[in-house]
């Protein structure tokens, strides 16, 4: 029998595409979730992403050039003399105010390409 895989990716912070998505997966059979990046910014979503995620059991976690973002503008590791890096930073700033420590640490530590 073949598995159908949901693939998710490019999230950036819309629960509400999230949502919608993971919905569409379900009525359509998915079997598999494969999340390929970009949980996070600009939109607002954070903790409820990371919670939506984990409770569909995804398979496949990748981390994204956004996550990638927020984890460098918050360890102050961009150059700020540029308005959109100060955009990201503020961003990141929100994200880590509505996110766990746990769920910080959890996509830090994620791949950026799946290696199996």
């Amino acid at each position: 029998m073949m598995k159908k895989v949901a693939v998710l990716s490019d999230v950036h912070g819309n629960v509400t595409a999230l949502e919608a998505a993971i919905a569409d997966a379900q009525a359509a059979g998915a079997d598999e979730y494969w999340f390929l990046g970009d949980l996070f910014m600009p939109g607002p979503g954070a903790h409820d992403i990371v919670e939506m995620l984990r409770k569909i059991n995804v398979t496949v976690w990748l981390r994204g050039n956004w996550d990638d973002f927020l984890f460098a503008a918050l360890e102050r590791t961009v150059d700020y003399n540029k308005p959109t890096r100060v955009y990201t930073a503020r961003l990141a700033a929100y994200v880590m105010q509505n996110m766990p420590r746990e769920d910080y640490d959890f996509i830090m530590a994620l791949p950026v390409a799946d290696t199996h």
